[in-house]
């Protein structure tokens, strides 16, 4: 099942670190913040989720610092890197870096759980 906010505010994740605690993921008060229910899954398979679901806030930051690069590199490529770089390969990067940007906002916005990102 996935939550979506409607409000267009994005909400704010419990505090790190995460602990994985079996098959439960805690906060560093170990409150219960995810109950795994792999009914049917490997038990190695439940720990690499838990892994997962654990690093999520720190992913969400990398991807924070990800977006900020994104913007910093079309920055240099539109105010300074077109004065000597060639119009092809200037045209091909803005072009990269803006498939980059979009890509990383959509996965930041569907971390948040904003609808219609």
């Amino acid at each position: 099942m996935l939550l979506v906010n409607l409000s267009g505010t994005p909400p704010t994740h419990t505090p790190t670190p995460w602990i994985i605690d079996g098959s439960t993921i805690r906060d560093q008060e170990h409150h219960a913040i995810v109950e795994l229910a792999g009914d049917n899954l490997p038990p190695k398979q439940v720990a690499a989720n838990a892994s997962l679901i654990a690093t999520a806030p720190i992913l969400l930051e990398l991807a924070h610092d990800y977006e900020a690069t994104c913007v910093d590199r079309l920055g240099l490529l539109r105010e300074e890197e077109y004065q000597w770089r060639d119009p092809a390969e200037l045209r091909h990067m803005i072009g990269h870096w803006t498939v980059q940007l979009e890509d990383v906002r959509q996965v930041i916005a569907q971390a948040q759980g904003v609808k219609d990102a």
